[in-house]
């Protein structure tokens, strides 16, 4: 089984790939990225000097193996009104934003916010090999040091943007994201969004 924690172990797997091996390619060096408590985000340099974003989307946290998501089939307990039901569903991280991502690349144009194109799927392995984006991500450039301080207009223009992104994102079509409707995260998503209820429905 790859351990996507180490970097001999993501070299291998991403050269016997079918998108690396397709390119007629090999990779020549793996960094890891920020993954958050999640994921763990490589960044492969082909040998050709172009560069993929590689995505594990692990079984567990990543900072604590010991617990496990739910994969697979699972069985859920949905509290509703009075009611509780009982079911069974899909549940694949990997499989839902690959689905999501490949919509928002051929919905929306790229002018204020963009997605980065997924390239392939690897539902077995919970992996997405997808396109290293250009440019400084937001959160680098909100980190930057104090001695370039971003001017009101730069603020006044990611303000915008993210308006732009929350709107088109509230009308994004997915196809088949029905199947996950019943997501037993869904109740968690649910509460910690009722803590702010305006802030969930108050984009526009």
């Amino acid at each position: 089984m790859t351990n996507f924690a180490e970097a001999t172990d993501v070299l291998a797997y991403a050269n016997d790939s079918s998108y690396v091996r397709a390119r007629k390619t090999t990779v020549a060096t793996a960094i890891q990225l920020s993954g958050g408590m999640v994921n763990f985000v490589w960044r492969l340099t082909l040998t050709d000097a172009s560069t993929v974003i590689l995505k594990h989307f692990p079984p567990s946290l990543r900072v604590n193996p010991a617990f496990a998501f739910p994969q697979g089939t699972v069985l859920y307990t949905l509290f509703h009104s009075t009611h509780i039901i009982h079911s069974y569903c899909p549940l694949e991280r990997c499989e839902l934003e690959y689905i999501a991502l490949r919509s928002a690349t051929s919905q929306f144009p790229k002018e204020k916010w963009s997605a980065p194109i997924p390239y392939s799927l690897d539902a077995a392995n919970y992996v997405i090999l997808e396109q290293d984006m250009p440019g400084v991500s937001l959160f680098d450039l909100l980190k930057q040091e104090v001695d370039q301080p971003l001017s009101t207009s730069d603020f006044n223009w990611i303000a915008s943007s993210l308006l732009t992104f929350l709107t088109d994102v509230k009308s994004l079509v997915v196809p088949d994201m029905s199947i996950y409707a019943n997501s037993p995260l869904t109740p968690v998503m649910n509460r910690m969004y009722l803590r702010n209820l305006t802030r969930m429905i108050d984009f526009d």
